[in-house]
């Protein structure tokens, strides 16, 4: 590396800060697409270190809702998951965390008639409309189906010419040459009566068992609704930061880095949702001091910055390496090759 004036040299703090500036050049060779001789070929302009100001502010939000509901009995709240509403901010979170808290007026609730049923806890059956019968889907409701015997044909194959009509030269005299004869079990018919519905054409309702009712989808069959107020308190958090004197910086590099805490601000906020909207509950401005160095240099003639945040490294722009340079030499070198080989080995 060459030095930025001899006079440097002989100062000691001038010395280290110029190592530890082409110390940072060199680690940053390490990367694939920076040039491999940073460190040696460069010449160090300036190197500063200081400690920007991170500022991150923290807020908390909620949103309170509730509603009436009325449910079947068996699907009432219960405590544990669902907590009583004179007690549901005291379960806000801690931190600054997602968080949905779920509440109920245990106190208020009361049972209702249903007015779906009339208090009957029944309803009738969709299926059946209270007919307690459907059609058999079986025989589609004409109460008959295809004779097994003869496959709904109403005549089978003549035994003694095996359907052929003929029984060596002469016609067969059982069919008369026809090869088929009457079907004795449905008489010709080729239907019988649907094993199903014994010839009914009408089975029992499957849905309701036949009594053309049904519980209430609404109450369940209770005949009676718990009725309440429940609620949710969505707790959002959110997070921003800002830096101060970053001296070129982008204030992206500073998202990762911690830093070291030196002050803390909490800001006075009610601890519970007001009417018409989230409400912040929770509001705090941290500030945290990050080590920043920021190295400048010259490389082949041009003007370079390089920044170390925290531990990262960082740089608008950088001296790229050979591989990196020819790499879109060699690509379209490449693309042309390959166009013609192709030209010549298939046309």
């Amino acid at each position: 590396m060459a030095a930025a004036d001899d006079a440097g040299a002989a100062d000691p703090v001038a010395a280290a800060a110029d190592a530890e500036a082409e110390a940072l050049l060199d680690q940053y060779t390490e990367r694939w697409s920076v040039a491999n001789d940073l460190a040696e070929s460069s010449t160090v302009r300036s190197h500063e270190e200081w400690d920007a100001i991170k500022e991150i502010e923290r807020t908390l939000t909620v949103t309170e809702s509730t509603r009436t509901v009325s449910v079947p009995p068996s699907d009432a709240p219960s405590r544990g998951s669902v907590v009583p509403i004179d007690e549901r901010y005291e379960h806000a979170p801690e931190a600054f965390e997602a968080t949905t808290v779920e509440f109920a007026d245990f106190d208020g609730a009361r049972l209702v008639g249903c007015t779906d049923c009339g208090g009957s806890g029944r309803e009738a059956c969709g299926t059946c409309d209270r007919r307690t019968v459907v059609n058999c889907d079986e025989c589609r409701g004409d109460g008959t189906a295809d004779c097994g015997a003869c496959a709904g044909q109403g005549a089978v194959d003549c035994a003694d010419c095996n359907g052929t009509g003929s029984r060596g030269d002469a016609a067969c005299s059982r069919c008369n040459g026809t090869g088929e004869l009457a079907c004795r079990t449905c008489n010709a018919t080729g239907e019988r009566q649907c094993p199903k519905c014994d010839g009914a054409g009408e089975v029992t309702c499957p849905d309701c068992a036949g009594q053309g009712d049904v519980p209430c989808s609404t109450c369940t069959g209770a005949g009676e609704l718990y009725e309440t107020t429940r609620g949710t308190l969505e707790y959002e958090p959110e997070s921003t930061f800002a830096v101060d004197d970053p001296r070129g910086a982008d204030e992206a590099w500073f998202a990762d880095v911690d830093g070291d805490r030196f002050d803390m601000t909490v800001r006075s906020t009610p601890d519970r949702a007001s009417d018409g909207g989230p409400t912040t509950v929770a509001h705090e401005v941290e500030q945290r001091s990050v080590p920043v160095s920021k190295v400048s240099y010259e490389y082949g003639g041009e003007a370079y910055d390089l920044y170390q945040v925290g531990r990262n490294l960082h740089s608008h722009s950088v001296p790229k390496s050979t591989t990196r340079r020819l790499l879109p030499v060699v690509a379209v070198l490449v693309v042309a090759a390959l166009g013609g080989y192709y030209y010549f080995a298939v046309l």
